[in-house]
């Protein structure tokens, strides 16, 4: 190897330069410390030049007739979502007006998607609402303070959801129990009254009238013309899992509101209501 001696020039221009790299890290710092949302604004803006997500036709999903109000319900599975797409895209008349975002389940695991769905979805436009799947061998009352914990309403959000699929071997009356416990728990905090969501059958055999109180988000995706339960109405309806929708790059579920926009707006927490 070549031993090439450096003049005096080139060290102190060397040192110039170091002493020139240490000075914008500073600044850097000093800029990220004071300014944080900034920092984020621009790390955001520049990651969605590179950032790029699928850009489909329609929603695939077959829109049940006579409701004008679209939603999807995301989690982990849908991986980083692009926002500003999904607020975008229209089909005919039809945009995504709200979305049910995972939050928590059992209580030990904090969908890790969560916090940007949350912030993101709120910063576009889109009325947000937060769900968590219910673990029938752990504790109601453990599991509503763990959703709390994560989970800090606004006025303008939709109700927190209770998503209930499995019983585990846990007796009816243990499950019901454990399940108006964290109800309970829920309503008390945030000052509505709690969603439940769950599909047909799990409903009818599980649930019935003990909890007709509690809004309905139901879950049916074969039969589009019968989704209604015996001597219960549903608010929301998950009629597909297999939805497109510009800036999530898998399949997502697809919903619709029973009623308008004015009545979804009512059924969103007040100011008087957050938590």
């Amino acid at each position: 190897m070549l031993n090439v001696p450096c003049s005096p020039f080139m060290k102190y221009f060397l040192r110039f330069l170091g002493v020139c790299f240490l000075f914008l890290v500073l600044v850097a710092v000093v800029f990220v410390s004071l300014y944080p949302e900034a920092t984020l604004d621009y790390l955001r803006r520049a990651r969605k030049k590179v950032f790029r997500s699928n850009i489909y036709q329609n929603f695939r999903a077959k829109l049940p007739a006579d409701f004008g109000i679209q939603g999807i319900d995301v989690s982990a599975y849908q991986g980083e979502i692009n926002w500003e797409a999904v607020r975008k895209m229209k089909v005919k008349k039809d945009s995504i007006t709200f979305v049910f975002i995972k939050a928590t389940e059992g209580t030990r695991y904090f969908d890790k998607y969560f916090q940007h769905n949350w912030r993101e979805s709120k910063r576009v436009g889109i009325l947000r609402g937060a769900y968590h799947y219910f673990r029938p061998d752990l504790g109601g009352e453990a599991q509503a303070r763990y959703f709390i914990q994560h989970v800090y309403a606004e006025a303008g959000d939709l109700p927190p959801v209770l998503d209930i699929e499995e019983v585990r071997d846990t007796p009816l009356p243990t499950l019901r129990k454990e399940l108006r416990i964290f109800l309970d728990k829920l309503e008390s905090t945030y000052k509505v009254t709690p969603i439940i969501y769950t599909n047909r059958n799990f409903y009818e055999t599980y649930l019935g009238s003990a909890f007709k109180k509690y809004p309905l988000w139901i879950a049916q995706y074969k039969n589009l013309k019968n989704s209604r339960i015996k001597d219960r109405n549903w608010i929301f309806w998950q009629h597909s899992h297999e939805g497109t929708v510009n800036g999530i790059n898998t399949p997502v579920d697809m919903n619709v509101f029973e009623g308008d926009l004015e009545d979804l707006k009512n059924v969103c927490l007040t100011a008087q209501d957050n938590h």
